[in-house]
């Protein structure tokens, strides 16, 4: 603990209290703010656009964020003495959701619907952000290459930077482009369904060697059978998730929106863990959060319609939203990550987790079969 005290020695901050909490060491000042910080595990320039995106949320009265602070040299990164990288955040102290509440359950999808009406516009923001820093960038790179050679570029320099710019205004204009509920779908299951095929290819090869090989190899065939149905659903209504209100821009997501990111602080709901945020369709975070609340509460209706409830009061959803909820939910993408896992994994010794995590998803394949027949009745046919 007293390597980490050092840390925050490097920042414009008067603790009070330190203390261990989340997996991270904490601080309290006089007002009660507290701060944690934690090992660094983005690049600087990520770091950048997790403050941008922070900023952005909060200016427009999204307040409750983990946002990055920097330090006494204008740093959001710090190293120790071992020259070990560390960042800190401003941080709060509450309870995690209980995904076992229909009631929290419910209030944290609208959380979400708030933080993704909130988001709009982002894009657009942060696209005029980085191009200041950029312009920041290629000027104090001037000056330094100036001060080194005692003039200024040559013009063989200014159209490398020109390049350089036009490469980065292309790849601005990239994550802001509008994309169909088709195309983002259909890129998304033929993506997974091509790793599953190779897989199962890969494990019938290795058949009797091991419990999760033999376990996986009886139950595959009937997991690419539920990938191809979620295909087969898709190409039926390519037309109608091709136009109209089908058509989306790439907004601000998340990227992992589940009960362990969301806290309840007082009276407010705090998100946390932005991290992985990104310009999508928001329908993903919706889809990620319906997902893991129905595992962990077996597939529950209640739960499935307390979360489209909460969600829907802040921001409405259509039917082709619920086309798209219904295909995903088709898809095992429970069994994917396990097999992912599995294959990218170096085999020599699988934990009995595994194996008894592949077993549960058969267990309950069952139970989302039966709900989503409910789920199809109730907000698709």
């Amino acid at each position: 603990m007293g390597k980490l005290e050092e840390i925050f020695d490097c920042y414009d901050i008067q603790r009070i209290k330190v203390f261990r909490g989340r997996k991270m060491l904490m601080c309290e000042d006089a007002y009660g703010q507290c701060y944690g910080v934690s090992e660094l595990k983005l690049s600087e320039k990520r770091l950048l656009r997790e403050y941008l995106a922070k900023e952005y949320l909060i200016n427009n009265g999204y307040t409750f964020v983990d946002q990055l602070l920097r330090n006494k040299d204008n740093s959001f990164i710090t190293e120790d003495k071992y020259h070990s990288a560390y960042v800190v955040r401003h941080f709060y102290m509450g309870k995690e959701l209980n995904i076992n509440s229909v009631k929290e359950v419910e209030e944290g999808a609208k959380n979400l619907a708030i933080l993704h009406n909130k988001g709009i516009g982002m894009a657009e923001w942060m696209r005029e952000k980085e191009k200041e820093c950029e312009l920041d960038n290629d000027k104090a790179n001037a000056e330094e290459q100036k001060d080194e050679d005692g003039e200024k570029w040559t013009i063989l320099k200014e159209m490398d930077a020109e390049a350089v710019q036009t490469k980065n205004e292309q790849k601005r204009t990239d994550f802001i482009q509008e994309v169909t509920l088709y195309s983002w779908l259909y890129d998304i299951i033929s993506k997974r369904n091509r790793e599953l095929f190779r897989i199962a290819a890969y494990m019938r090869k290795n058949s009797g060697k091991g419990e999760f090989v033999d376990v996986y190899n009886d139950c595959c065939e009937h997991f690419l059978e539920e990938g191809n149905e979620a295909m087969e659903g898709l190409l039926n209504i390519k037309d109608e998730l091709k136009s109209g209100d089908a058509v989306r821009k790439r907004e601000f997501c998340h990227g992992n929106y589940q009960h362990h990111n969301i806290m309840k602080c007082r009276e407010n709901w705090v998100t946390i863990g932005l991290e992985h945020f990104y310009f999508g369709v928001q329908l993903e975070d919706l889809y990620d959060y319906l997902r893991k609340v129905l595992e962990k509460n077996d597939y529950n209706m209640d739960f499935a319609k307390a979360v489209l409830c909460g969600y829907g009061s802040e921001h409405e959803l259509t039917l082709r939203d619920y086309q798209c909820l219904y295909l995903l939910l088709i898809y095992p993408v429970k069994f994917w990550k396990i097999s992912n896992r599995y294959f990218n994994s170096r085999k020599t010794w699988i934990p009995p987790k595994m194996v008894e995590k592949l077993q549960n998803v058969v267990k309950q394949d069952e139970e989302k079969r039966n709900f989503l027949v409910k789920f199809k009745e109730d907000y698709v046919d």
